[in-house]
């Protein structure tokens, strides 16, 4: 979830920056006051937790190694994209563009093994091959447009809702509710995140959690002439991180699936 927070190519971290309307990078560096911090403290907390007079079974890593590389589609072409993936964000490229390059050399790449039909068929369905070991399958043959259509329709309804909450005067007459409340930094910081925290807690999905708090109290962080970028880590620290532990939220079920 740190990666997730500070990748120039995470979602969450690219909606975040959008919605509230800062450049990426501004964000992604502004939120290092408030992640690298509990990175250190949650790091330091897990290793005094955690039993060191144990160690884990480390052969299951090297068959697993063994059977990613007996799949033939890792090889020193395949490190390419990763190693212009870095240069660009080092550049700072937007995302966007950074994704479109990447994949264009990848596309590139794969003609070596694939056909075009074939890589049609990996671009819109997902990778697909039923040869794999069943522990490589699983991570391998998944991907492609039709996957993204969850994630595209949340982001799509969250925008909805939040016209219509707009539209319809909810959200305005809410906050001129509030407005004798919200009279300086501190407070209107406090109401990000609780209102991040409520959505998340009530419809236990981050990305609604970061666009309605996002383009709720975005005019608040204008009239009090607080940068933007402020409103964004904060939906950041409340919104992203927050859904794991949210039972019902779509990360929190992940990691309990996961590792049980």
């Amino acid at each position: 979830f740190f990666g997730d927070k500070m990748s120039p190519l995470s979602d969450t971290t690219g909606i975040a920056a959008s919605i509230v309307g800062v450049d990426l990078f501004d964000h992604i560096k502004n939120m290092m006051y408030t992640t690298i911090p509990a990175f250190i403290i949650s790091s330091i907390a897990f290793g005094l937790l955690s039993p060191w007079n144990k160690v884990g079974d480390i052969s299951s890593v090297e068959q697993f190694k063994e059977d990613i590389l007996s799949t033939g589609l890792v090889n020193n072409l395949s490190l390419i994209c990763f190693v212009i993936l870095i240069i660009l964000s080092i550049f700072k490229i937007p995302a966007i563009l950074s994704i479109i390059y990447t994949s264009v050399v990848g596309l590139i790449i794969s003609i070596i093994n694939y056909t075009l039909q074939e890589i049609s068929g990996f671009l819109f369905g997902g990778f697909s091959k039923s040869d794999f070991p069943q522990n490589i399958a699983s991570l391998l043959n998944r991907g492609g447009i039709s996957s993204m259509f969850f994630t595209l329709t949340i982001v799509i309804l969250a925008l909805s809702l939040g016209g219509l909450l707009f539209g319809l005067g909810i959200i305005p007459t809410l906050l001129d509710s509030m407005a004798h409340l919200l009279i300086n930094p501190s407070r209107a910081t406090i109401c990000v995140v609780l209102t991040a925290l409520g959505v998340n807690y009530i419809v236990g999905e981050q990305y609604l959690s970061i666009l309605l708090a996002g383009k709720t109290f975005k005019p608040i962080y204008d009239k009090l002439e607080l940068h933007s970028k402020n409103l964004s880590r904060t939906l950041e620290d409340a919104g992203t991180v927050v859904n794991p532990l949210v039972p019902w939220g779509v990360c929190g079920v992940f990691i309990t699936s996961v590792l049980g």
